[in-house]
């Protein structure tokens, strides 16, 4: 009787399984199609709703590039063997990162270092 109702608590539990992923697939096929006709869509409201009733967040990737200008200080022991290559210093030494999750940093480049 326990190993009949372990089986029948297995088979239920892989069906709930398989339910589960049908319904988390089509969910994923909901969201791109929302996300695609949502900034065309002159009714974003029942977009918007559908989304919510889902739990689908509406986000889309954004590629960027911009340029920052940093100015700073830095100490050089005059007595070390640094190379005077300013350049190569702040190459090293300098890195950008994000404060949020939401900015993925792809690439860097430091470009027209100089001394001022």
């Amino acid at each position: 009787s326990k190993v009949t109702s372990l089986e029948w608590d297995l088979h239920n539990g892989r069906q709930s399984q398989k339910t589960v992923s049908a319904l988390q697939s089509k969910i994923t096929t909901v969201k791109d199609i929302i996300t695609e006709a949502y900034s065309d869509s002159e009714d974003q409201e029942t977009l918007r709703a559908i989304a919510e009733a889902l739990d689908i967040e509406l986000t889309r990737s954004v590629d960027f590039t911009c340029t920052i200008e940093v100015s700073g200080t830095m100490e050089i022991d005059l007595l070390s063997d640094w190379g005077n290559d300013l350049e190569d210093e702040v190459t090293d030494n300098l890195y950008v990162d994000s404060n949020s999750g939401r900015i993925e940093i792809v690439d860097t480049e430091i470009c027209h270092v100089r001394e001022s």
